[in-house]
């Protein structure tokens, strides 16, 4: 393994500042007392951003990976090597049933020339803590995948559970250490049947949602898991309910890719780390796992899996339940957010380097999601074989046909500036870009 580019993480890298979410508990008055809270900006345990990608050298000759090459991951075929990274377009009705707003972006995707397109955990019907597939419905889901098939595009459906991000409440108490072995093997039953659904409505692929501080990333976090039963300790154990979900997925719908997102690392004190990340991802090859995509961070660290060049405070209250507070109320919360809410830098690249311990240590493909944005960065990644793929999230929402463009253009980048508003919108209404404007 390469260790030059890994840094002790857990030296002031803990629960300093606050989380967007913790930050939202506050009133008024609190979060003018909390003004004396340092912002945190870097402090990740790998080597990001632009001294990450000065230290990769292009392997060169035919073996050089390019980015508008067709390629295959296993029996998938992607016309390309940029990938639509999940973002939850909220483009459902309660049913679970794709919107036409959905359905034309998933159009503009396939169009746009994405090499494969992975759906939002929100918009398939198959959110675990909130499973709305129904067979009587199945015509309708069906819809996603044959117009992306229909315009030569693989897709893949996402499948998670929020766990303690499911509310504040079980933020503050930890969804998955209260669990009993009936509740997490009903989790487990309904990630399966996820799977399978998947399969028979013509998904190419599941991919399993690992990161992030939802309940698998949960279960895999050596700070969030303090089960002390199999579920809990050790890696093994907590690797077990990803075990058991991809085991018994392959008896019910036998053949069927899986695809997995995990971190990399975050920014929690004790939490996961490249090193750990690297294990985790050995035993998903060992199960056959058909793809690995790297993330880090968890909602607790703050504005680290989503970066900004400053924190999106008007769009924060706007899309709370503090937007209905008095006007001098929410002026005051938007004068203050920045103070205590945690952001992190660098803005782009950030997870390439530790996807190149990843990758050095596996054979699966990997890919790399985190502030990708250039073309040039994405001949540089792939040429070093940091990673074998590249995907993202929210150039796609301002651009769906961001791939075309990156094609014709030369040392073409995203229109995106990285606001966040967008994601700041996923918690109450349909998303769009807001270039930093409400």
């Amino acid at each position: 393994m390469k260790t030059d580019t890994m840094i002790d993480a857990n030296s002031g890298c803990g629960r300093s500042g606050l989380s967007r979410k913790n930050f939202l508990k506050l009133s008024a008055t609190a979060a003018l007392g909390a003004v004396t809270l340092p912002q945190i900006a870097g402090c990740g345990p790998v080597n990001t951003g632009a001294d990450c990608m000065k230290s990769l050298a292009p392997a060169g000759g035919a073996a050089a990976k390019k980015p508008f090459e067709e390629t295959s991951i296993g029996a998938i075929r992607l016309r390309n090597r940029i990938i639509r990274s999940a973002v939850t377009m909220n483009g459902v009705d309660s049913a679970g049933r794709p919107k036409d707003s959905l359905m034309q972006h998933y159009r503009d995707l396939a169009q746009g020339g994405a090499g494969a397109i992975i759906t939002g955990m929100r918009d398939g019907g198959m959110m675990i803590d909130n499973f709305l597939f129904r067979e009587e419905n199945f015509k309708d889901f069906k819809k996603v995948p044959d117009i992306a098939h229909k315009l030569g595009t693989p897709i893949i459906q996402q499948l998670s559970h929020h766990g303690r991000q499911l509310s504040m409440e079980t933020e503050r108490k930890g969804f998955i250490n209260r669990l009993s072995d009936a509740d997490i093997e009903g989790i487990i039953d309904l990630f399966v049947r996820g799977i399978d659904a998947s399969k028979r409505l013509g998904f190419d692929a599941a991919q399993l949602h690992g990161a992030h501080g939802y309940l698998l990333s949960d279960f895999l976090s050596p700070a969030k898991n303090e089960r002390t039963d199999k579920w809990g300790g050790a890696l093994e154990n907590r690797f077990r309910i990803v075990r058991e979900i991809i085991t018994r997925a392959e008896k019910k719908a036998k053949g069927f890719p899986l695809w997995i997102k995990m971190n990399a690392y975050d920014n929690q004190d004790g939490g996961m780390r490249t090193a750990e990340a690297v294990k985790i991802a050995k035993m998903l090859e060992d199960m056959g796992i058909a793809a690995i995509e790297v993330s880090c961070g968890i909602a607790a660290d703050g504005f680290s899996t989503v970066r900004v060049p400053e924190i999106p405070s008007e769009a924060i209250i706007r899309f709370s339940k503090y937007d209905e507070l008095p006007a001098p109320l929410k002026k005051v919360l938007t004068l203050t957010t920045p103070l205590v809410a945690r952001r992190f830098e660098p803005i782009e690249n950030y997870n390439v380097c530790a996807a190149r311990e990843i990758s050095a240590n596996v054979k699966a493909p990997i890919i790399v999601t985190g502030g990708i944005r250039k073309i040039d960065d994405i001949e540089t990644i792939l040429a070093s074989g940091a990673a074998d793929y590249v995907s993202m999230g929210r150039p796609f929402i301002i651009e769906p046909d961001i791939v075309n463009r990156l094609k014709k253009e030369e040392h073409a980048k995203s229109e995106c500036i990285n606001c966040g508003y967008c994601i700041m919108a996923a918690n109450k209404t349909d998303v769009k870009c807001f270039y930093g404007k409400l």
